[in-house]
């Protein structure tokens, strides 16, 4: 698969020993098949992947925007923030969208 859109989000709490980490890829496969890979978990570990196969382009943004609006509620849900790391330009549109906001250094 040729990533297309990538995306690299990261939530670091040090104080609470909270660091997680969530990364997207979409692409087309050879086939034409839209492929979605989810890749989360504690920052520094091996993590869970997940790969989503979907038949059209908007469908598998669709679902990728569902997993990026999922990270925005985290400040309620975990007590944490997610921030992009890494994103491609066609995913700045999508992480501004869900308010999203870039990591930025101390």
């Amino acid at each position: 698969m040729l990533a297309e859109t990538t995306i690299q989000l990261e939530a670091r709490n040090p104080a609470t020993n909270r660091m997680r980490g969530w990364s997207v890829e979409l692409g087309q496969d050879l086939l034409g098949m839209w492929i979605v890979d989810v890749e989360f978990g504690r920052i520094g570990s091996r993590g869970r992947r997940l790969r989503r196969v979907f038949t059209d382009q908007p469908t598998a943004h669709a679902y990728m925007g569902l997993g990026l609006r999922r990270r925005a509620t985290a400040p309620a849900r975990i007590g944490i923030v997610y921030r992009w790391v890494r994103a491609s330009f066609d995913a700045l549109a999508m992480l501004a969208k869900v308010g999203i906001e870039a990591h930025r250094s101390a």
